[in-house]
């Protein structure tokens, strides 16, 4: 949380943050991480807009993806502002995998 404060106290006020397990250190799916690390933030800095990142690297994303299929990389866009959520989501979905998902629906 201190690096989010020293650039919000910089003038920042958009961060891009992607989930990262601390034991790994590497990208992680965590619905908990999103949530708890987006409410900590908006607690401290209410005006900051967040954007959450919804890539394929890391170990436990690639696994993730290939046991759970595509989808379970992009839960954390189920969580609402209140919950910890992001007012915005990068997402690096290619055209098939987007496909797919869409056919599902």
């Amino acid at each position: 949380m201190s690096t989010a404060s020293i650039l919000y106290n910089q003038g920042v006020r958009y961060l891009h943050l992607h989930a990262c397990n601390p034991a790994t250190r590497e990208q992680t799916v965590s619905l908990e991480w999103y949530s708890e690390v987006g409410k900590e933030i908006r607690r401290i800095h209410p005006d900051l807009v967040l954007s959450f990142g919804a890539s394929r690297t890391g170990t436990e994303v690639l696994e993730t993806v290939n046991q759970r299929e595509e989808f379970s990389r992009l839960k954390h866009t189920t969580l609402s502002l209140e919950n910890g959520g992001a007012q915005f989501i990068t997402n690096g979905m290619d055209i098939s995998a987007a496909a797919a998902i869409g056919s599902r629906a």
